[in-house]
């Protein structure tokens, strides 16, 4: 793979334009980091596979460090494209938490290997950032959803979600181990019939939670509780 990226390369190498250019260094990169691991990205490596001079991949980017963050950044932001994508063609808040979580659930296979849970300490701070606010507005649309569907203010429903959105990273882990399409459907009803239970028992009163006093219909009176983090979708 990496050698006819090599290739492809240094065949259209006089004909990119800037984006293009760094595109294809990042390509370049992922490819490496994919076939031999993080350590084998290096300012040489990818300038050789790329049939150019380092100062031309300089040009992009500051340093190694920089061109793994580009890879990172650049394939979490086309997946959670991907994932947002298929949660917005469904309906409803079941429908689109199934969707949401049948994405993920598809994720592990496609990108389980660059954003595996075990590796999310290991991103630079500024992927976590971003990613952590991909995290919390998955939490507030989610929450804004749960609370039209069950009654619940927002301030309930935000609390509510980002814990029951934080067991994705639990649901990820056993997608790896689980690989039969039937063992992986089993799980994804699984967390969804537990999510749903657990905002129907919030909704109805019955628990020791007693609900807020500023509860309104949909959901949408109550102050909002402090953003939840949640894992990134089929991230890490």
């Amino acid at each position: 793979m990496v050698e006819q990226t090599k290739s492809a390369a240094v065949n259209t190498s006089d004909r990119m334009s800037a984006e293009e250019r760094r595109d294809d260094l990042i390509n370049i990169a992922l490819d490496l980091l994919r076939e031999s691991g993080m350590e084998a990205i290096t300012i040489g490596a990818v300038a050789e596979l790329a049939g150019v001079t380092r100062t031309l991949v300089y040009k992009h980017f500051a340093n190694r460090q920089d061109v793994i963050n580009a890879v990172y950044q650049r394939e979490a932001a086309k997946l959670h494209v991907t994932i947002r994508d298929r949660v917005v063609e469904a309906t409803g808040f079941e429908g689109r938490l199934r969707a949401f979580v049948d994405a993920i659930i598809g994720a592990v296979d496609t990108h389980g290997w660059l954003f595996s849970p075990a590796e999310s300490q290991t991103h630079e701070a500024g992927f976590r950032t971003e990613q952590a606010g991909r995290d919390r507005r998955t939490v507030r649309e989610f929450a804004k959803l749960a609370g039209a569907e069950f009654g619940l203010s927002l301030r309930e429903a935000t609390s509510a979600m980002g814990i029951l959105l934080s067991g994705l990273t639990s649901l990820r882990l056993q997608a790896h181990v689980l690989t039969s399409e039937a063992d992986r459907a089993a799980l994804a009803a699984l967390y969804v019939d537990l999510v749903m239970a657990a905002l129907k028992g919030l909704a109805s009163g019955e628990g020791h939670y007693k609900g807020d006093t500023e509860t309104s219909p949909g959901g949408a009176s109550g102050d909002a509780a402090p953003d939840q983090p949640s894992p990134p979708p089929g991230a890490r």
